[in-house]
């Protein structure tokens, strides 16, 4: 029987390829929140120099809210991740099934096949009597007349 080669379907190499930017818009996000925190604790350090606590408390502020808004991208980044992880799953069990399916019409065809040639093999033999007799019978008819 021959051997069923899984290639992955144009769905799911858009899944995978979706996957993979999703976890480099991660790694972007990462290192983004890196760097704003570096940027943090050094506006941090320039606020202890800085005597006026206006500018500080602006750049604390401001990097507060982009330390959120990375933290809300990381989130839906996340959410979204888990959702084309579970579609995956279920194209999975999708792709079982079809395979599953595909070997019992195998089977089956098997079957159908086998049968086939057992009529035909009968059918040789019916064919084979029906001769004989069709000779059993004319030699008999000559025998009457002669």
């Amino acid at each position: 029987m021959d051997q069923l080669i899984e290639y992955p379907t144009e769905k799911e190499m858009k899944l995978q390829r979706y996957i993979q930017s999703l976890h480099q818009e991660l790694q972007v996000a990462h290192q983004n929140k890196v760097s704003l925190q570096e940027a943090l604790t050094e506006a941090n350090k320039q606020a202890k120099v800085d005597d006026s606590e206006t500018v500080k408390s602006e750049k604390l502020e401001e990097m507060l809210k982009a330390q959120a808004q990375l933290q809300e991208e990381k989130q839906i980044i996340t959410e979204d991740n888990e959702k084309l992880k579970a579609k995956v799953d279920d194209y999975e069990v999708y792709i079982t099934e079809i395979e599953e399916e595909k070997k019992q019409i195998e089977e089956e065809k098997k079957l159908v096949e086998e049968g086939k040639r057992k009529v035909e093999k009968e059918k040789e033999q019916v064919e084979e009597e029906k001769r004989e007799l069709e000779e059993q019978y004319l030699k008999e008819k000559q025998i009457t007349k002669g």
